[in-house]
């Protein structure tokens, strides 16, 4: 519960792009939970490139595609950005 608490307490000057990866997983994690898709993919477009490269591989892609349609939100957003960043 406690990691619940320090997940949804934000500092107001922290950026999205300023996201250490392992708290941008876990917030990732809540906010899919929660079934809060559009917020899910606003964050991961908003993400910094270093902390997309470190966690991508880490998103739970298959429960993204199980929860199609909902999820094409997501989807998009991780595929557009890892996509983009190769190109």
């Amino acid at each position: 519960m406690l990691s619940t608490f320090l997940i949804c307490r934000q500092n107001p000057s922290l950026k999205v792009q300023d996201y250490d990866p392992g708290y941008a997983l876990r917030k990732i994690a809540l906010l899919y939970e929660k079934n809060q898709n559009e917020e899910v993919a606003a964050l991961v477009k908003g993400l910094s490139s270093y902390t997309l490269n470190k966690i991508y591989t880490e998103f739970p892609v298959d429960m993204f595609i199980d929860s199609l349609p909902h999820t094409l939100c997501i989807i998009y957003a991780v595929y557009s950005r890892v996509f983009a960043e190769v190109w």
